[in-house]
């Protein structure tokens, strides 16, 4: 056993010796395939919110709301047109502010009926009412009127400091806002003479997301918490939060479609057509929205009536809440079309898309209906 030990120490050295030696030939020897690819100029530029009011930007108009002689059971009417100026598409909200009562005249009539001019906020009985390009949004029988005060008429509701939401407008789309003020036929000589100023401000705001309101809304005309979903890349955050399923977006078929130029610039979505097939059962598409504590009496679409025939059907809760029929006149056409909903409709929406038309001849290239944006309306 003694004479072992010697000669077993040299095997092992020698094995260790081996090893590096290997090592060190890998090591040195060693080399990959590759290839560089590299985008360069690259730029990220920021979208534009911005509006004009009839025509002006910055808007200059002072005094565009005073009315003169104004009396009892007289109406005034004033007229704006809102249009969208910027590259992405806004909700707007409309507010009177800064109401300040000076100046006036002090007529006998007026001072019999009030000596010491203490009555003297004729805002609270100035009725309001509102239509948005012709159709009436507030209407007299609502009760508004301009501001509170003591002469305030019985249960009526002050649009003072209040956003009232107008809606949303898309880039290059105007909106006119029809306005009338009239003096309650109950007001009495305490009036006479009396001077109210205020401002009006209207404001736009992008609706990525579903854009929370600036600020205290009147009610009944607000926002709310009603849903709204941007319709785009299937991996954009918008979509996985709604948990939208079966849907393609543009890039999966064409990197340099017009589709209507897609709506002004935007990201969007087709229910139709993997690339190079339009097969079935592929023709539907879904996504979740909320209403909330608010109740949705509408389901609004902007979708694209495009070269093929993009009729589709909407099912919410499994119930359908209507058909569009494509417009077979025009091409690449976008619009916004207004889906009902059961009355006083709350909480979690399931809403499928199912396009109903015959495939077209480019739709395994280019894809079929179009879809940019969904909200909830109250």
């Amino acid at each position: 056993m003694k004479g072992r030990k010697p000669f077993m120490k040299k095997i092992l050295t020698s094995a260790l010796v081996l090893v590096a030696t290997v090592s060190a030939v890998a090591l040195g020897t060693s080399a990959y395939f590759s290839d560089t690819e590299t985008s360069t100029n690259n730029t990220f530029t920021t979208g534009t919110i911005d509006i004009s009011v009839d025509g002006e930007n910055p808007w200059e108009n002072i005094g565009h709301f005073d009315i003169a002689d104004m009396k009892p059971s007289t109406v005034f009417h004033r007229e704006v047109t809102l249009s969208n100026t910027g590259n992405n598409p806004v909700n707007l909200w409309k507010k009177v502010t800064d109401i300040n009562y000076d100046g006036g005249e002090h007529p006998e009539s007026e001072l019999a009926e009030d000596p010491n001019d203490n009555i003297n906020d004729i805002g609270s009985a100035i009725r309001y009412d509102m239509s948005l390009d012709g159709e009436e949004i507030i209407a007299e029988s609502d009760n508004f009127v301009m501001d509170d005060g003591s002469n305030q008429l019985d249960n009526t509701t002050a649009i003072h400091g209040k956003y009232i939401y107008l809606g949303r407008i898309e880039p290059g789309m105007d909106m006119v806002v029809t306005q009338s003020y009239h003096m309650d036929a109950s007001v009495t000589n305490w009036a006479q003479g009396d001077v109210m100023t205020f401002d009006v401000e209207f404001y736009a705001q992008q609706t990525s997301g579903g854009a929370p309101a600036p600020g205290d809304e009147l009610a009944g005309h607000a926002l709310g918490d009603l849903d709204y979903l941007d319709i785009g890349l299937m991996a954009s955050a918008d979509m996985l939060v709604h948990d939208a399923q079966g849907w393609m977006d543009d890039t999966g078929v064409t990197l340099d479609g017009n589709y209507g130029s897609r709506d002004g610039g935007e990201t969007i979505a087709m229910v139709w057509g993997e690339a190079g097939t339009c097969t079935e059962p592929t023709r539907n598409a879904t996504f979740q929205m909320n209403a909330g504590t608010a109740a949705a009496s509408k389901l609004a679409l902007r979708h694209l009536d495009g070269s093929g025939d993009d009729s589709f059907e909407v099912f919410v809760n499994g119930v359908s809440a209507g058909t569009y029929a494509a417009d077979q006149t025009s091409s690449e056409t976008w619009y916004t079309t207004e889906f009902d909903l059961p009355a006083g409709t709350t909480g979690a929406l399931t809403v499928e898309i199912i396009f109903t038309a015959d495939a077209w001849s480019g739709c395994g290239t280019w894809g079929q209906l179009a879809l940019n944006w969904a909200q909830l309306v109250e």
